[in-house]
């Protein structure tokens, strides 16, 4: 059952009410207040729940930050255990409801506004992308497109990159290969961004690609998980694009590699309508 807005901020009093560190740790544990406030937040991002809860929600989220900068001068296990960990997970928490409130307030202009602002916390920023790139409305192509090039953050860029599968009118598919060409020397883009390239090409299917997944079928990196596996993705495409099992690096028969692939399709499949990048900050 989803977590509602409403049931989320009844945790949240339930924390406060605690006076002490090692009781509002406990109470964070028994309530899972971390895992049902993403939950909650994450519904509210899609449009659950109203403006006053969200306002009574980002109010408490703000107490909760202030009652555990007031345990600084109490030198406990507990209180460092808040002040390191828990205080930053209730941060981006109200970052995110922050960021709805703004959609909620002021629409799509506010959302705009508030990613391009960079004097504005970082997570704050993000939260408003994922606004917009779960929204994906008609005019917002140039918005996206925007945010793929310039020195931006790369969380950023890879909500920007899985954007652009909503838009195939602008046949996105060759910026796309353009783009994996320019990370692949950078090993840590390209371990980030890689697959959220290669996902929003497994979604437009466009033949422009087939090259780029016939070179990786030799060169791509190899992983046990299809999602960030370049050899899988490039298997998988290219059975899509020309209904036949391709030699690879990967796979020494035409029978593994049919086993792997259709595993491999099932999972693609299952984030064709979703964010590999949701919440990775």
């Amino acid at each position: 059952m989803p977590v509602s807005l409403c049931e989320f901020a009844e945790d949240l009093r339930s924390f406060l009410s605690t006076p002490t560190p090692e009781g509002m740790l406990k109470e964070w544990d028994r309530l899972s207040v971390d895992l049902r406030g993403k939950q909650a937040l994450r519904y509210a991002r899609r449009g659950a729940g109203g403006e006053p809860v969200l306002t009574e929600v980002d109010g408490l989220l703000l107490r909760a930050m202030s009652r555990i900068t007031g345990f600084s001068d109490i030198p406990t296990r507990a209180s460092a255990r808040l002040r390191t960990f828990r205080y930053a997970e209730l941060e981006r928490m109200q970052c995110a409801a922050s960021a709805v409130l703004v959609d909620r307030r002021f629409g799509a202009a506010g959302l705009h506004s508030l990613v391009d602002d960079r004097e504005a916390p970082l997570a704050r920023r993000y939260f408003a992308f994922l606004c917009l790139s779960e929204r994906h409305l008609p005019g917002d192509w140039e918005f996206f497109c925007k945010y793929l090039v310039g020195r931006h953050h790369h969380a950023l860029v890879a909500t920007a990159i899985e954007s652009l599968r909503y838009y195939p009118e602008h046949k996105p598919s060759e910026l796309l290969v353009r783009m994996f060409g320019a990370v692949r020397r950078d090993s840590n883009l390209r371990r980030f961004l890689g697959p959220r390239i290669l996902q929003t090409l497994y979604v437009l299917a466009d033949d422009c690609s087939r090259p780029l997944f016939e070179d990786l079928l030799s060169v791509g990196h190899t992983e046990a998980d299809p999602v960030v596996c370049e050899v899988m993705r490039a298997i998988v495409m290219i059975f899509r694009l020309t209904g036949s099992i391709p030699q690879n690096s990967k796979f020494s028969t035409e029978v593994d590699t049919k086993g792997a692939m259709d595993f491999a399709t099932l999972t693609y499949e299952n984030l064709r309508s979703s964010f590999i990048s949701v919440e990775v900050l």
